[in-house]
């Protein structure tokens, strides 16, 4: 059967649509897909450092901030979602999120120690079902990174000092052999 067949014949839609209506006449009301899911983004000093490498540089005894946003990524009613530090520990509980709701909590006035510190913000939160009955828990994680010591990069006057100086090895070397 061709294309223009299958779109022109009304028995293959009339079917189709009785087997959709069938389907859902035969479902409960409450048989949605519960896909329940929960984002967390942990920041220091207002940066993202997941890794070793991204490691957001702040003077030793300097203050620093985490900062904690919260995201119901799922299509549930998240309830009493606690964000917890695995060095600092319960930093808040947000009591309900609605799917795509956002919240953030925060914790300032630390005292940077170093050389290099890494913790995990964590995420957990009941879920509930289309009939408001606790159904599960979801929970997720983010890490942050800082470090009290610069790395060691070349600065820009070291750099142009080092030029000078091949610069100046070169004119020598040229006058030598002239």
């Amino acid at each position: 059967m061709h294309f223009w067949e299958e779109v022109m014949n009304p028995a293959r839609w009339l079917g189709a649509a009785a087997a959709a209506l069938a389907l859902s006449l035969t479902l409960p009301s409450h048989a949605t897909d519960i896909l329940p899911g929960i984002g967390i983004q942990k920041y220091v000093n207002g940066f993202d450092a997941d890794t070793q490498a991204e490691a957001v540089f702040i003077p030793a005894g300097d203050t620093l901030t985490y900062l904690y946003e919260l995201t119901n990524i799922g299509n549930v009613l998240l309830l009493d979602a606690t964000v917890e530090d695995d060095l600092l520990g319960v930093i808040c509980v947000i009591a309900t999120l609605n799917p795509g709701d956002f919240a953030a909590c925060a914790v300032g006035g630390l005292n940077a120690t170093g050389p290099l510190v890494g913790n995990v913000g964590s995420v957990a939160a009941v879920y509930v079902d289309a009939l408001g009955d606790i159904a599960g828990q979801v929970t997720n994680s983010d890490a942050a990174w800082y470090r009290t010591e610069r790395q060691s990069v070349p600065e820009p006057a070291t750099l142009a000092l080092l030029g000078l100086g091949l610069a100046s090895l070169a004119a020598a070397r040229r006058r030598k052999l002239n």
